[in-house]
């Protein structure tokens, strides 16, 4: 199991690609915990 933890900071353009990165990997999605932080 693989967490990330992605903080942020009213950023909606920027956080959308960096799910699409984080989604594109080559590594199993049930493998994949994604936390995104919004401070």
């Amino acid at each position: 199991m693989v967490s990330i933890l992605i903080p942020t900071k009213n950023v909606v353009k920027t956080i959308a690609q960096c799910l699409d990165s984080i989604l594109a990997l080559d590594y199993p999605k049930e493998r994949l915990e994604v936390y995104v932080i919004d401070a």
